[in-house]
């Protein structure tokens, strides 16, 4: 139940001295804390020692209901403010999902680039050395698209819960980009195999 005390909205009830009390919210204004005779207690809290018509008048709405002194129109009810998002947690969670990111691509790149510079030469190209690496890039690849996949997730939830967040923004942006590259890729990969079968079905002719 809260005790809305003229222009002081937010009171609760307390006992102080063995007298009923309202103790008004923090951040009330000094001015109105003098002006209802809230008086401070040593525990810091700012009380205002209750009548008996106006603790009769809280009663009325013990335990469930609000009570309010005064004309209920001009009564201001209280705002609970939200903490504000904490700009390095978003940062945080953007950071990680760059690094998943870069892992997601530079990974296989890696992999695949060693097994090129081990094949190279012809005499060890069956060797079981090149088998490993091969094994090598396919976990490379399945560990890069799990973490492309991660960093994706998470660069979801970070422009969800931190939509004003910069380095969200940016990996947002790096996301969009890398679609528009990925599309672009297979236009140019269907254009080139449509061209190479109209020169294939030229060549039977």
């Amino acid at each position: 139940m809260l005790v809305h005390f003229y222009e002081i909205p937010g009171c609760t009830c307390a006992n102080a001295d063995g007298r009923p009390v309202l103790i008004a919210p923090n951040g009330t204004a000094p001015t109105l804390l003098t002006k209802y005779e809230f008086v401070l207690l040593e525990d810091g809290r700012w009380c205002h020692f209750l009548t008996t018509p106006e603790y009769e008048h809280v009663m009325t709405g013990y335990p469930n209901r609000d009570v309010i002194f005064g004309d209920p129109a001009a009564v201001r009810m209280p705002v609970q403010e939200t903490a504000p998002a904490d700009p390095s947690e978003g940062n945080r969670m953007a950071d990680i999902g760059l690094i998943l990111l870069a892992v997601s691509v530079l990974l296989p790149m890696a992999a695949g680039g060693l097994m090129t510079g081990m094949t190279v030469d012809q005499e060890t190209a069956d060797s079981t050395v090149t088998q490993m690496l091969s094994h090598l890039v396919t976990i490379a690849s399945a560990i890069g698209t799990l973490a492309g996949t991660a960093s994706f997730v998470v660069m979801i939830i970070t422009r969800l819960r931190y939509p004003k967040n910069k380095r969200g923004k940016v990996l947002m942006w790096i996301f969009i980009v890398l679609a528009i590259l990925t599309a672009l890729a297979m236009i140019a990969l269907i254009v080139a195999c449509v061209s190479c079968l109209d020169s294939m079905r030229n060549c039977n002719l």
